[in-house]
């Protein structure tokens, strides 16, 4: 924990060309976790060190008895401009696990604050506190959904707009379901993508926005957003009127994920339309990026449903 802190309170450049002895040009490049969080790697005169010191030190502190103050940590967030550094997640998850009212409220209080990023902290923090919370009668679903809603619409920074949308789609309270159809028409991508994967129920109930949003959202720029059109369409009732075929002309799109995913959601729809897709994959291939997905064809079909 020391160490964390002494590279937490340092110019880690300067310490670097401190270190190496030489004054040249620091080399930096982007490490990304399987996870997806990210920290940099910099390097010169032959060491290397990366910035995930301030991350280490907060998912450190908890198990010595420290306790950093809201302030401290939303600092060492706003430190790093990339909000997937893995700092991000350690200061707001750490916040989480406290369950205290007061942090609740301090996050609340961020909510109109003029820098976005300060604004996606609390939103982040308020988003796990309800993700993750383990009571029977979730008391912080309605709340948040209180919250978020009639800020989703109006948040003009896509990564403060990424998390409420992703805070609504998490929740419980029905009524986290309203915005998302127009979401899927947010002029950024991912949430987009957010708002079309949080559409599954109100598909299976065949909600009169929720169809039309999703079937829109199969010619989407993004490929990301279209394949997970697909994966939401296929939570339709059968008798859901021509939901196969939107999904079967997506067999045909530029991107072979895209492809995939539509040939297997008509496989578990007893549609045979997908089969020249699905043979020319190796469902045994673990290192597939479709491995699970074919794992779910092959499920579902031997379950005979």
């Amino acid at each position: 924990m020391a160490l964390a802190r002494l590279w937490h309170e340092r110019d880690v450049r300067v310490e670097l060309r401190r270190r190496s002895g030489q004054a040249g040009p620091v080399e930096c490049s982007t490490v990304r976790s399987e996870s997806g969080l990210t920290c940099e790697e910099l390097s010169l005169g032959g060491l290397k060190v990366r910035t995930g010191h301030s991350a280490i030190l907060t998912e450190l502190e908890p198990k010595y008895g420290r306790t950093p103050s809201f302030d401290e940590l939303l600092s060492r967030a706003l430190a790093e401009p990339d909000v997937d550094h893995e700092v991000w997640w350690a200061t707001t998850y750490t916040l989480q696990q406290r369950n205290d009212a007061a942090i609740w409220a301090a996050a609340s209080a961020l909510r109109d604050r003029t820098d976005p990023m300060e604004r996606y902290f609390g939103a982040e923090v308020l988003r796990l506190i309800n993700l993750i919370d383990g009571s029977d009668d979730s008391p912080h679903d309605a709340p948040l959904v209180d919250m978020f809603l009639p800020r989703v619409a109006q948040e003009p920074d896509p990564r403060g707009a990424r998390a409420l949308t992703a805070g609504l789609v998490d929740a419980q309270d029905l009524r986290a379901e309203e915005p998302l159809p127009a979401l899927t028409r947010h002029f950024d991508a991912l949430v987009r993508q957010r708002a079309v994967g949080g559409l599954h129920l109100a598909v299976e109930a065949e909600n009169p926005e929720a169809l039309p949003a999703l079937v829109a959202s199969t010619r989407d720029e993004d490929e990301a957003v279209r394949r997970a059109a697909c994966r939401g369409l296929a939570c339709a009732p059968p008798h859901a009127e021509g939901i196969s075929n939107v999904i079967a002309a997506c067999l045909a799109d530029g991107d072979e994920g895209v492809r995939v995913e539509a040939a297997a959601r008509l496989a578990m729809r007893q549609d045979p339309r997908g089969e020249e897709i699905l043979r020319a994959l190796e469902a045994s291939d673990e290192e597939s990026p479709y491995y699970w997905l074919l794992y779910d064809v092959h499920r579902h079909r031997a379950s005979g449903r």
